[in-house]
This record gives structure tokens, C-alpha cells and sequence, in this order.
């Protein structure tokens, strides 16, 4: 702790300011705080605090103190404190909030900062994505590196070199090497070279002999220790930065993967790409293009699996720093893609190695130990991730019909949201003769009528608009985008002349009686049958029974605390997030079933078994029945699963005409688990296409 020794508030800060002048933000954070305690009506004092706060990761508390400045001086003062707040909130996993504080940000304030307003839309969109995906986690096992590989102040870039893990670790300022062997720790101090990729014979890596990082190619003196063999003079620009260099074979073509911000990027660090020539100099870099790079930067660049892994700040992410990857090659990347958790957390995870041979990867994260966000992070520490050869719940393209199952029941549930009473209010009716667009269209036209509501209400909430705007463009909006969505699937698959049953329940707010609710959860699922049975694409289909419909009307579910029973209290029954949110249908799953030719006939009692919420760690028996309704004997060939966590069993592998099989799976939870997963029994039956079973649940802690 910082000793004051009675000095006044102005040279706490004058202390503070120096400080955040050379980034030193914990040494600022502590100035700044004795500072604010001194005179905590002092204006300057409070923004001082709230600045550094946020940088050392302090996030509620630089939260509170931007919102307390902002609601005192409107944004005159201090114009990107809302940002500030909305950042905040982001980076402690609050997604909702920081997107209402993202959109208060671009409508109010004055800020003159293009950067935080670009970024600001940005955000709002990463917001969206990140409530979707923010309880979908990966069957990777993952863990942080024991204590003794650890430093206390940053460890980076794990790569395997040989037998070792190499990393870089920081320490009293100064980068060193260091690597595992056997389970020591062998240091190199200061080392000349730092973050070097090695392909075979060939080693690149960045010299800071001057002060000004190159890109080299070096090699191991006598003592193993990395040393300069030539600058890439081609790949360095002066007055450009350079880094993390990563080597890699391509069709037989020696690739380097580099960060640089050198002109004609896309904004900030860039990933940039070189390929060695027969001649053995490098060609002229170019730009991974804009499906990697952005305005922000990106970092750490790993090719592996016909895939260019990296991290950035930008892209649709949890918070922080998170690790993508663009499926591709050089000049011909896709879209990049979240890798997801747990790789991936609301702080800053970055410098991912993958090394399928061996089954494992690396990674590096200030996450805090507990992974909780309700402690700031200290340190970057290296993490290791590891999964089984035969990876859980990957179907292989063997099964087309499998990866349509995934594909399809991985977008789900789709929620269809309804304004209140719609359709046919007042009514008592089970049917409607209106499509579920027609009830949006009107929704939509009522979004101003929902802020007016609410502000008389709630005359002291100062972000109304923003939240009303957020469920209209998100919630409303993603759901017919995402039934679009599902219908070109279905679509394929009707085409090929499958059997798809859709299961859809109701939910209502608990503004009435149930059986009314159960009436008109009924007419909304009914809205969504006729939208089908008016588009010319489903009509034949509904009408031969190729698609199917099955509607369950749930009526009150759990409702909100912000809902209330009250008729009387329109803001809490009607116009309340909660009670909007509460009146809605969910497309909840869909079976597909491949048709069998004339003279064969298989009926199975289900194909999907929906298991609902389930505890990690528990055990569930499904029991799949399949009756040969046929007059020709059927041989089970081989019964399999997606993953070791369920184990299937087949009482025969002869089936004659008109007897039944039972097949068993056991399938039991991890205990790692959380979120939505979805496991599948691949039947093998003598001739026939593949038949899919599928056992699906939400993981809940």
C-alpha cells in the first residue's frame, strides 16, 4: 500500500496521472483511490478512479463510479462513461445490462470518440451472441497448469518444441523462456530471441536486440539457446510492429503466420501471412483479409487442421480477449468462428496451440482460479485442454442424416414471441385462422406504445427505449430469423422425401386463468401450423403428412419476478420484459426420419428422447423400440454412440417381420457439463440407410 503521509488530493492525483502516463495501472489505481478517499465529492478524483479501476480489471467498482458521474453531470464531463459502464458490465458476464448501456451510449451521448462508437454497435452485437451461447460448453476437459509452472506475472505462448511445452513468463518487467522437461522447469533468462515457431529444420522468431522487435529466422547455439541467424528484412517495416510469429506446412509450402500493424491492414495489429520460396527468401506479406482481421486487433495466430486460430477483441465473443478460428487457407479463409467455453471465458483467453497428434492444446487466460466473475483476474496463466481421440458428439460425414439432426437441434429452441392476448384475444377459441408473421407485423407496430407504457411508470428508469429496442431487435427479431433459418432445413429434408415431426410448446404469462392460457397457447401454436400451410413450399407437405406438426399447450410456465397476475397492473402483466418474455411459443425439437423403400417397413416407438433438465453427474436409461412392420428379416450390423458417456445395447441383431427390438442406451452426464448436449445412437441395419437416435438434454447445475 501507497502512504500518503497527509497529502492533499491534488497530489494523489498528480501522483495517479504520472502513473497511468507510463500504464503502470496498479500503482495509478492506488493513487487515485487514496485521492478519491481524501475528497470524494471531487469530480476529477472519481473519474481518475473509475479509469484505472477499469484497467486493473476492478469492473463493478469502475461500473459504479462511471454510472454515478453520468447520472450526475449527464454525460457533460465525463461523455464516455456509459462505454465505460457498458464494458464493464460485458467483462463481468452481465450481457443483458451491457447492451442496454451500449445502446444508451450511442443514442445520448456526446461523446466525439469514432473508435467507441464503431466498437459500441460492435458490441451490441456481441452482446446478442453471447446471451445465446453463454450456457453452451464443451465436452473439452481443460485445466490450468500446476502452481510450479506458474509466474506471478504473466505466462504466454505454450507451444510443444520436441518433447517440451516452451512458454515466455514475465518477471520483474523482463520476458524470459522457460520449458518443461519432465515436470522441472528449466529457465532461460533474458533470452535474445522471444516467441520462436519451429517447423523441422527451419525457426523463426522476434529480436529485441535494439529496442524495436524484427522477425528472424534463428537457430540454437551451443549452449540450445536461441540466437539471430538473419533478419526477414522483407517482413519488417520500420516504425511497424512485428510479433508472434507461427510456421506452418501448406500443401508442402512453408507458411509464417505474423502479427503486424504495418500499413494496409484492416485496423490496429493485423494478422499478416509470408510463404517461403524455393530460393529460400520469403514473399512480399499480405493481410488475412477481413473475415480475420478487424478494427481491433487480433494476436497469436496457430495453424492447425486446416484451420488459422487466433484472438481478438472485436468479433462476437464472451468478453476480453477470445480464441476463433477461420476454417481455410491462405487467401480463401471462411467467416471466423467463436471457438466457445471453456476455451474461451468474459476475460482475455489468447495464444491457443493445438497439437491433434497427442490429443492436447494450450492456451493462456487471466481468468481468476475460480473462473468466477466476481473477483477481478490477477495473472495471464497457461491452461491445457485435452479431449478423446474419437471426439464426444462430432458426427462424421459417414452420416449425412446425423449431421442434419445436429445441425438442425443445435438451433434450438427458437422462441416466437406475442404481444398480449394475440391471437384473437378475448376469445375462447383453440384455433386461428392467422400465420404467426401476421401477429408479429403487429407486434412491431406496437414497440412505441411498450416505451410509453413503461416511462409512465417508471419515470426515474432512464434506459426504457434502449431495453424496449433490445427485445424488439434481438428477442423479436432473432426468432423469425432463426424459423427462417429452420425452414431451409426442413426444407431440404422434405425434399428428399423425409418424415419431419416438429414438437412445439406453448407458454403464456399468468395474466389469466390456465385454461385460458391453455387455450390460447394453443392458437399461437396453431399461428405457426398456418404459416406453413400458407407458404407454397409446405402446403403439399402438411397436406400428405410428410410434415407434422405436434402442439403441447404448457399454459403458465414459472413466471418472472417482474410478472405479475394482477390485470390491474398493466406494467407487470403486459408491458414488463418479464411478462413479454413469458408469452411465447418454443420450438423445442425435430425428428427426421429417412424413408425406407416399398417392401420395408421400420416403426420406432421414438427417435428422439428429449430428457429435459438433468444434474451432472447423473445416469439415464433410454429404451428405443423398433418394430420390423415389414415381411423381410432385418439385421442389426453394429449399434454405436457419439461418445464414451453413452453406452448402447441391442437385445438381438435379427429382427423378423413384425417382432420388435429393444435398444438400450446408457447415457450418463458429466460431471463438467453444463448447458445444452445432445448424444446419438447410430443403428446400422444390413442395407439400409443409417437410423439416428437421438438423446437430448440441458445440463443444469
Amino acid at each position: 500500500m501507497l502512504q500518503s503521509q497527509a497529502q492533499s488530493p491534488d497530489v494523489f492525483l498528480n501522483y495517479a496521472e504520472n502513473a497511468m502516463e507510463s500504464k503502470q495501472w496498479p500503482i495509478a489505481f492506488e493513487w487515485a483511490k487514496q485521492a478519491y478517499e481524501s475528497d470524494t465529492t471531487s469530480f476529477e478524483a472519481q473519474a481518475v478512479l473509475a479509469v484505472c479501476a477499469y484497467e486493473i480489471k476492478e469492473f463493478e467498482l469502475s461500473s459504479r463510479l462511471f454510472l454515478r458521474m453520468n447520472a450526475k453531470d449527464l454525460g457533460q464531463l465525463q461523455p464516455d462513461a456509459l462505454f465505460y459502464v457498458a464494458s464493464a458490465k460485458k467483462q463481468m458476464g452481465e450481457y443483458e445490462e451491457a447492451e442496454i448501456y451500449f445502446r444508451s451510449f450511442l443514442k445520448k451521448s456526446k461523446s466525439t470518440n469514432p473508435y467507441f462508437k464503431s466498437k459500441a454497435k460492435q458490441e451490441i452485437k456481441n452482446c446478442v451472441w453471447a446471451k445465446e451461447y453463454v450456457g453452451k460448453i464443451d465436452s473439452l476437459h481443460h485445466y490450468r497448469l500446476p502452481q510450479k509452472y506458474q509466474h506471478k506475472e504473466a505466462d504466454i505462448l505454450p507451444r510443444f518444441m520436441g518433447d517440451h511445452v516452451h512458454f515466455y513468463f514475465k518477471s520483474e518487467g523482463h520476458w524470459n523462456g522457460s520449458f518443461i522437461q519432465d515436470t522441472a522447469v528449466v529457465v532461460e533468462s533474458n533470452p535474445e530471441i522471444l516467441a520462436v515457431s519451429v517447423l523441422d529444420q527451419l525457426a523463426v522468431g522476434i529480436s529485441n536486440k535494439n529496442g524495436t522487435p524484427k522477425l528472424v529466422e534463428c537457430l540454437l547455439n551451443k549452449d540450445s539457446l536461441w540466437i539471430t541467424k538473419k533478419e526477414i528484412e522483407l517482413l519488417n517495416e520500420d516504425g511497424a510492429y512485428v510479433g508472434m510469429p507461427c510456421l506452418a506446412n501448406i500443401d508442402g509450402i512453408i507458411t509464417l503466420f505474423f502479427v503486424s500493424d504495418r500499413e494496409g491492414g484492416e485496423g490496429g495489429k493485423d494478422i499478416w501471412i509470408s510463404r517461403l520460396q524455393k530460393n529460400g527468401t520469403w514473399q512480399k506479406p499480405f493481410n488475412a483479409g477481413k473475415k480475420v482481421n478487424s478494427q481491433d486487433d487480433e494476436l497469436s495466430p496457430f495453424y492447425a487442421q486446416e484451420r488459422l486460430f487466433f484472438s481478438s477483441s472485436w468479433l462476437e465473443g464472451f468478453g476480453g480477449w477470445d480464441v476463433y478460428y477461420a476454417e481455410g487457407r491462405p487467401g480463401s479463409f471462411a467467416l471466423a468462428t467463436n471457438a466457445g467455453k471453456p476455451i474461451n471465458s468474459n476475460f482475455n483467453d489468447w495464444g491457443l496451440s493445438i497439437y491433434p497428434e497427442n490429443n492436447i492444446g494450450f492456451f493462456a487466460s487471466d481468468r481468476p482460479l475460480n473462473d468466477s466473475t466476481s473477483l477481478p483476474p490477477c495473472c495471464t496463466d497457461i491452461y491445457a485442454f485435452v479431449w478423446q481421440p474419437k471426439m464426444d458428439s462430432i458426427p462424421t460425414k459417414k452420416d449425412s442424416l446425423m449431421l442434419v439432426v445436429t445441425d438442425v437441434n443445435m438451433q434450438l429452441p427458437i422462441k416466437l414471441y406475442f404481444h398480449n392476448d394475440e391471437p384473437n384475444p378475448n376469445s375462447l377459441d383453440t384455433l386461428t385462422t392467422f400465420t404467426f408473421l401476421e401477429t408479429t407485423t403487429n407486434y412491431f407496430n406496437l414497440k412505441n406504445k411498450y416505451i410509453s407504457k413503461l416511462t409512465e411508470q417508471e419515470k426515474e428508469n432512464k434506459f426504457i427505449e434502449e431495453e424496449v429496442s433490445a427485445f424488439y431487435e434481438n428477442e423479436l427479431q432473432q426468432g423469425i430469423d432463426k424459423l427462417a433459418k429452420l425452414e431451409q432445413d426442413l426444407l431440404a429434408e422434405l425434399k428428399k422425401g423425409s418424415h419431419v415431426r416438429v414438437t412445439v410448446r406453448g407458454f403464456a404469462s399468468p395474466r389469466a386463468a390456465s385454461d385460458y392460457n391453455r387455450r390460447i397457447s394453443l392458437r399461437r401454436i396453431s399461428s405457426i401450423r398456418n404459416q406453413w400451410m400458407q407458404d407454397p413450399r409446405f402446403t403439399v407437405y402438411i397436406q400428405s403428412g410428410s410434415l407434422e406438426l405436434i402442439g403441447i399447450p404448457f399454459g403458465e410456465s414459472k413466471a418472472a419476478s417482474d410478472v405479475s397476475d394482477d390485470i390491474s397492473n398493466e406494467k407487470k402483466s403486459i408491458y414488463s420484459k418479464g411478462a413479454r418474455l413469458e408469452r411465447r411459443v418454443e420450438i423445442e425439437r425435430v425428428e427426421i426420419e429417412r424413408v425406407l423403400a416399398d417392401s420395408i417397413c421400420l416403426k420406432w416407438n421414438e427417435t428422439l428422447s428429449y430428457l429435459g433438465r438433468v444434474k451432472p453427474g447423473s445416469q439415464h436409461v433410454i429404451a428405443f423400440e423398433l418394430t420390423n412392420c415389414g415381411n423381410t428379416t432385418l439385421y442389426i450390423e453394429e449399434v454405436e454412440s457419439s461418445c464414451g458417456c453413452t453406452i448402447p445395447e441391442v437385445t438381438t441383431t435379427e429382427i423378423l417381420p413384425k417382432e420388435k427390438v429393444t435398444i438400450k442406451a446408457t447415457y450418463t452426464v458429466s460431471q463438467k457439463s453444463e448447458g445444452k448436449e445432445i448424444r446419438f445412437v447410430s443403428v446400422y441395419i444390413k442395407g439400409l440407410p443409417t437410423q439416428i437416435l437421438t438423446i437430448e438434454s440441458i445440463v443444469t447445475r
